[in-house]
């Protein structure tokens, strides 16, 4: 409701202003009769009807909602001179209905009412439109109005004032309507009208008029009617240098000036008629000009919207262009990208099949971890790197450092005065945790010490961290993420390869070991027994053959149990190992039967004092659950050194010799038979 209220006084606000306006258009209005000398005076000299201009430029913005107060403006004005009748009534009601005429027509016409003096079309749509109105309807009704009583008045008397009528308010409408409408439309336009060149083109025109226009130079002969066309350039530049309403002022003010110098019976339109006739030659003066400025001015201000609208199109092309040379470059960028990194991935991926290739093949640990680091490297050639194993005393193992060895040896043996540091006693978890931050090893290479040395943990199956993948990177820190995968990548592929190699080597040892004792199986005495033999061979020695069986060790196991007759044959097997070289072999066939392969025998004696050691190591006191223990061996020798004998003919001959020992009581050595007598010939 407020809001109504509100808006209600705004329409009775402008109504008043209309009103107001329409009477002080009036007056200044007739004026123009009041300002001609008494000896010229015509009483209807109205050049321009100026409330006809005001009016229309309010009903162009407001619509039908001003006609009241233009109305009650009218009739008011009329009382006011005095002359308030039944013809005020109607000379009101022809001019509010006439704008309201010109409205309703733009509108059909498709007119856009806004912008209606920035465009040629809709320019020149209106003047056709407005002349149209104005002289088939407010003119002929308003001719016939000036014209009463009918019964005196004759065609010349009805046309001339359909054409006074006719002319004036055309004259107003092209005048007074655009810089009315304009300030309207475009209080900002407004508030910048008087910018400097207006200024200067304004008091240019009224100086030119003056020159034109005055008494002067009629005396000088120059009141020819032409003369006055010399406003004509002035316009015409306005009208394609400057906006659309600095134009519309300077016509205005020229109008204003010409029409109070010619009312004055000043210039070229009174020198060249009396007041009746040269009020034909002024109006059609105004309307030439007004027309020349508002086609002008449009035309201009079309062409430079136009030029806008191209330098915006052009504006959003460049960038458009830009964006997509933008875009483009990104792709080219992304591209180049994804080529570097189909080639890196393709070269780790490569990488990755040769150390597989060679884990398939059996090769050992040092020549894949060499082939492992110069595939990463091969990767990133600036980075320097090496894989660590500590081997059973502590000390780090390096491999695949290749050239660089003597800068990971450094940090190796700094890493020996401190191993807790990389390899704190916790799980492999815990390890990464601690390992995600690199560390820098200082010390070592006071001189240069280089770039940081990083260290990644190498996963073993879930075990405590055995290994360790050090890279010295070129700039000190991984420069991208996918560097961080890579190392990240190679620490688990070097994980695999040691994780398979532990396997395997866990595979091959309890293939060929016993589970009890740790000595050879009988499988792994067969593979292992041909390399012995051939390496006594090649030393020109001779290989000898100890079939050993503990005597009495059924009893002990019957009376003690299994677990106890278990501890006895490791304890027995260590001893045996003890008496043993490097290069000897010990197995065991099965219970309580050893097969001992001692090689580099010289003579026969040599292989009799390994007997006597191995029976005197079993004869020493033991006692396993406070319960003492007495085995002894009985051991049957044979010598291998026929390399077309079997292995299998040379156990049977041992195992033949042993039964013999145990005949004679057990607890001794003995020869085979065959052998004993050849070794008593060779004597």
């Amino acid at each position: 409701m407020p809001k109504d209220r509100h808006r209600l006084f705004r329409l009775l606000a402008l109504n008043l202003a209309i009103g107001l306006i329409y009477i002080l258009g009036m007056r200044a209005t007739f004026g123009f009769s009041e300002l001609m000398p008494a000896a010229s005076h015509w009483a209807t000299w109205i050049p321009i009807w100026l409330p006809a201009g005001v009016l229309l430029a309010f009903v162009l913005r407001y619509g039908a909602w001003v006609a009241p107060g233009a109305w009650l403006g009218s009739m008011a004005a009329d009382a006011l001179a005095g002359s308030l009748g039944q013809a005020s009534f109607f000379f009101s009601t022809i001019h509010v209905l006439q704008p309201l005429l010109i409205r309703a027509l733009l509108i059909r016409w498709r007119t856009p009412l806004d912008t209606i003096f920035l465009q040629t079309p809709s320019a020149f749509r209106f003047i056709v439109i407005t002349a149209g109105a104005i002289f088939f309807f407010g003119a002929i009704l308003g001719g016939l109005m000036l014209s009463m009583p009918f019964d005196q008045t004759t065609l010349p008397r009805l046309l001339e004032n359909w054409c006074r009528w006719g002319l004036a308010d055309l004259a107003a409408t092209l005048v007074i309507t655009p810089p009315v409408h304009l300030a309207l439309n475009n209080r900002s336009d407004l508030r910048q009208a008087l910018s400097a060149s207006a200024l200067l083109a304004i008091s240019f025109g009224l100086l030119l008029t003056v020159l034109v226009f005055v008494n002067p130079m009629r005396e000088s002969g120059f009141s020819v009617l032409p003369a006055s066309f010399v406003l004509f350039p002035l316009v015409v530049w306005s009208g394609l240098r400057q906006r659309p309403l600095d134009t519309a002022l300077l016509v205005t003010t020229l109008v204003m000036a010409v029409c109070t110098a010619t009312a004055t019976g000043e210039g070229p339109f009174a020198a060249a008629a009396d007041p009746s006739r040269s009020l034909f030659l002024l109006q059609g003066f105004i309307v030439a000009i007004s027309v020349t400025g508002l086609l002008l001015s449009a035309t201009n201000t079309e062409l430079l919207t136009a030029q806008r609208q191209l330098r915006a199109i052009v504006d959003g092309l460049d960038l458009l262009v830009d964006e997509r040379t933008a875009e483009l470059n990104q792709a080219n960028r992304r591209l180049q990208a994804e080529i570097a990194s189909g080639q890196r991935t393709g070269t780790i991926i490569r990488g990755h099949s040769v150390i597989m290739e060679m884990l398939a093949t059996g090769r050992g640990i040092p020549d894949i971890a060499a082939c492992l680091v110069k595939e990463l490297r091969r990767v990133e050639p600036s980075w320097r790197a090496a894989i660590l194993i500590p081997d059973d005393t502590g000390k780090w193992r390096i491999l695949g450092a290749g050239s660089d060895e003597a800068s990971f040896a450094r940090t190796a043996a700094m890493l020996r005065r401190d191993p807790s540091a990389l390899l704190p006693n916790t799980a492999v978890a815990t390890m990464q945790k601690r390992a995600a931050h690199a560390f820098q090893i200082r010390g070592a290479e006071p001189a240069d010490p280089g770039p940081p040395m990083h260290f990644e943990p190498i996963p073993l199956g879930g075990e405590e961290l055995v290994a360790v993948l050090a890279i010295r990177p070129s700039t000190g820190s991984f420069a991208e993420p996918f560097d961080i995968e890579l190392v990240q990548d190679t620490a688990r592929l070097a994980g695999i390869v040691l994780d398979n190699r532990r396997s395997q080597e866990r595979l091959r040892h309890a293939a060929t070991h016993d589970t009890l004792t740790g000595a050879l199986n009988r499988h792994g005495f067969f593979d292992a027994i041909t390399g012995r033999f051939s390496a006594s061979q090649a030393e020109g020695k001779r290989l000898a053959i100890f079939y050993i069986d503990l005597d009495g060790f059924k009893v002990v196991n019957d009376a003690c149990g299994h677990e106890v007759g278990d501890r006895l044959l490791v304890e027995i097997s260590g001893r045996f190992a003890s008496l043993l070289g490097p290069k000897d072999l010990l197995c065991r066939l099965g219970g309580d039967e050893f097969v001992v392969a001692h090689a580099g025998i010289t003579d026969p004696a040599a292989a009799d004092a390994l007997a006597d050691r191995m029976i005197a190591a079993c004869r020493s006191p033991r006692s396993l659950k406070d319960t003492a223990l007495a085995v002894t061996p009985s051991i049957g020798i044979c010598l291998y050194d026929d390399p077309a004998a079997p292995i299998g003919a040379i156990l049977d001959q041992a195992d033949a010799a042993m039964y013999s020992a145990k005949r004679n009581g057990g607890g001794r050595a003995a020869w085979h038979e065959q052998q004993q007598s050849e070794l008593a010939r060779s004597a």
